[in-house]
């Protein structure tokens, strides 16, 4: 069964997409410029009760999950006032 030239081109466009997406949330990260979680070397490092270092080189839904829990512990401890270390991963 032969896939249609529109399906290929939308599978492309969603795999754009999803970069774009990935690259907005680790420009956000850093934008934040938070010691708590930071972006070095393609490492999302977590300085939380714990130190965590996460691979963010590949642009996948493991990737896609772990920015997406890293900015929304950045909006958790701005908007509530919560300290880093009292997150716990």
């Amino acid at each position: 069964m032969e896939v249609k030239k529109e399906v290929k081109d939308f599978i492309k466009l969603l795999k754009n997409r999803i970069i774009d997406f990935i690259n907005l949330l680790k420009n956000k990260i850093i934008e934040a410029n938070s010691q708590a979680i930071t972006i070095q070397d393609n490492k999302l490092i977590y300085s939380l009760k714990e130190r965590k270092e996460y691979d963010i080189s590949s642009y996948n839904q493991a990737t896609l999950g772990e920015l997406g829990r890293a900015y929304a512990l950045l909006e958790i401890m701005k908007v509530f006032n919560v300290k880093p270390n009292e997150i716990t991963l």
